[in-house]
């Protein structure tokens, strides 16, 4: 989690944290949340995402060494960029 947290830290230097990261005994869970069309994350990202499963505004794996940084990065930018927190 300090990894994760970390490498997002460093993809938004000075941001509000406004997205959440949670973790349980099944993984690791990022929430991007706010995105209209709940099957962008999944048809963009997930493919290339490496062994995550994500759904409408969650991408969810067991490890951060089972994804690719670089695809969570542009997910997380694309959060960033199109979507307005509340």
């Amino acid at each position: 989690m300090h990894a994760l947290h970390s490498f997002i830290m460093q993809l938004l230097p000075g941001c509000k944290l406004w997205f959440r990261l949670s973790a349980d005994k099944t993984g690791i869970s990022v929430y991007i949340l706010g995105i209209k069309d709940k099957t962008y994350l999944a048809k963009t990202y997930g493919e290339k995402l490496g062994r995550a499963n994500v759904s409408g505004y969650c991408i969810k794996f067991k490890t951060v060494k089972d994804i690719n940084l670089d695809i969570l990065a542009a997910a997380i930018g694309y959060g960033v960029q199109h979507v307005k927190p509340s």
